[in-house]
């Protein structure tokens, strides 16, 4: 299938990312028991933006900036389902840093590196990286 809904959460807004700074994405796979006692399984993408800093004499170290977090859904209304159960768990006041992204892709992981930058660029306003443009579409949150 080849258009995939992220929801994509925005824990920590970098505020300044350096120009050599490359956006890293980790696959999560977790299993286990949920409330209702039903096997269920989740995966997700995490992400950060890594870079160097440091000096030659004193040595480089890897410093993380913004940190992200990506669902994948296969339809809208599984998409839409989830953020009302969202909405209800949590409220209205975390639902602000959720934002839903259509991707047209093949990779999984490609559409979710697509989606954050789409994120970050349309509605955080960074302007110096690509964002996703034709094959990312954001969706308000209401």
């Amino acid at each position: 299938m080849f258009v995939k809904y992220f929801k994509v959460y925005v824990i920590d807004l970098p505020k300044k990312i350096p120009p050599d700074a490359k956006l890293r994405i980790k696959f999560i796979h977790r299993e286990g028991v949920n409330h209702e006692i039903k096997w269920v399984t989740d995966e997700s993408y995490q992400s950060s933006f890594y870079y160097k800093e440091g000096s030659l004499n004193d040595g480089f170290r890897d410093v993380s900036t913004g940190h992200f977090s990506c669902w994948k859904y296969k339809t809208l209304a599984a998409s839409k389902n989830d953020l009302a159960k969202f909405k209800k768990d949590w409220g209205t006041k975390k639902l602000k840093k959720i934002r839903m992204v259509r991707v047209i892709g093949i990779i999984d992981s490609l559409c979710a590196y697509l989606a954050i930058r789409a994120v970050l660029v349309n509605e955080f306003g960074l302007k110096h990286i690509y964002d996703g443009f034709p094959f990312c579409k954001i969706f308000k949150v209401k």
